[in-house]
This record gives C-alpha cells, sequence and structure tokens, in this order.
C-alpha cells in the first residue's frame, strides 16, 4: 500500500490510498478522507500513516482531518480491496500526526499528539 495526501480542485486536501504488487499499480487509488464526520463537515486531511499484514490484503491507514473547525484522528481498515468505516481515534479534542504500528496479524497501536490517549 502506497498512502499520500493532495491538494483537491476544491481547495480541500484529502488523503489517498492505492495497492502496489511488485512494479504494478492497482486500477484505481481511494479516497481515505471524509465528507463529514457525525455530522460536521470534513476539512483539510493529511499525515497519512500505513501498515499491514503478513496478508497484504489486510491492514489499517490512520490520518489527521479537520471537521466542523477540530482536527481528529481517524483509522480505516483494509479488508481485501476495500475500507471498513472510519473509526475516531480520539475523544474528540483536537488531536495530530497519528502513526500506527501492526504485527503480522493485524495486532497494535496508534498513537497521536494531543488529545488525553493512545488508542
Amino acid at each position: 500500500l502506497v498512502a499520500w495526501g493532495e491538494d483537491n480542485a476544491d481547495g480541500r486536501r484529502r488523503v489517498w490510498e492505492r495497492r502496489v504488487t511488485g512494479t504494478t499499480l492497482s486500477a484505481f487509488p481511494q479516497e481515505l478522507s471524509l465528507p463529514s464526520l457525525n455530522g460536521a463537515p470534513g476539512g483539510a486531511a493529511d499525515s497519512v500513516d500505513i501498515d499491514v499484514e503478513d496478508d497484504g490484503g489486510f491492514g489499517w491507514a490512520v490520518f489527521r482531518q479537520d471537521f466542523g473547525g477540530g482536527s481528529r484522528s481517524i483509522g480505516r481498515r483494509l479488508l481485501g480491496l476495500t475500507f471498513d468505516p472510519p473509526v475516531a481515534l480520539d475523544g474528540g479534542p483536537p488531536t495530530a500526526n497519528p502513526r500506527l504500528a501492526l504485527n503480522g496479524r493485524g495486532q497494535g497501536l496508534s498513537t497521536f499528539e494531543g488529545g488525553s490517549g493512545v488508542s
């Protein structure tokens, strides 16, 4: 998996993911960032980090995204070719710089700055 952030034509920075097998790219990148979360409109997204399990079809991506004036740390689990619905890693206070570490079975930790804890 590779992930990156880029500015969209609407002015909002978005986070994307794409599979790579050898030197072959997947047919289409997938957007990880969200249009909204709990009714708050999604803003700029960045600081993406990814990790995969021993079976490359499973893994996680974490990133920071603005929602309603505050930054949230978001996680998305990769299952085969698609991502599960998003999970807010923090309890709601502004957070930044999420990071991720997994073992081969998908067990691991994510951390972030600010807020009040480690997920």
